[in-house]
C-alpha cells in the first residue's frame, strides 16, 4: 500500500465563485484517509462524565471564578507562567459556547428587495465561521 499523498488536480479555470470549477479528488482518495477517530466522542464523554465537567469549566470561566494560566517568553529566553482571571472576552466566549450548546447557535435572517422595493421570495442562507455581510447593490 503506497503511502504517497496524491494533490487534487488544479482548477482549469481563473473563476473560483463557480463550484464546476472545484477540483474534483480521484476515487478512493480522501483528504483525511484515517477519518474520525471511532469512539472519540464516545471517550470525550466518559472522561468528562458526559460532558458535564466541560459545562462546569466553562461555567467557572463565564462568572470570573477560574484562574487561567498563561505563559510568556522572557528576553533571555526563559518561560514564564502567570494565573490570570478571565478576561471579559474569555468571559464572553465561554457564555457563547454555553449558550450555542445548551440552546442551538441563533439564525440570523436577511430581507432581500427588488429595486422597486418589494420583497424577493424568502431563502435561507448557512453562514459558516463568519458574519453574513451587509447588504449592497448587485451591479
Amino acid at each position: 500500500m503506497s503511502t504517497e499523498v496524491q494533490e487534487a488536480p488544479p482548477a482549469k479555470s481563473k473563476h473560483l465563485g463557480n463550484l464546476k470549477n472545484i477540483p474534483k479528488w480521484p476515487k478512493g482518495v480522501s483528504q483525511n484517509p484515517g477519518g474520525r477517530p471511532k469512539g472519540l466522542a464516545n471517550l470525550v464523554r466518559e472522561k468528562t462524565k458526559d460532558g458535564r465537567e466541560l459545562v462546569e469549566i466553562m461555567l467557572q470561566i463565564a462568572r470570573g471564578n477560574l484562574k487561567i494560566e498563561t505563559s510568556y517568553t522572557t528576553v533571555d529566553g526563559q518561560e514564564r507562567f502567570q494565573e490570570r482571571v478571565p478576561s471579559h472576552k474569555d468571559r464572553i466566549d465561554a457564555i457563547s459556547w454555553l449558550a450555542d450548546r445548551g440552546f442551538g447557535k441563533s439564525q440570523e435572517t436577511l430581507t432581500l428587495q427588488n429595486p422597486d422595493g418589494t420583497s424577493l421570495q424568502p431563502i435561507q442562507i448557512a453562514v459558516i465561521g463568519g458574519t453574513i455581510p451587509e447588504p449592497r447593490q448587485l451591479s
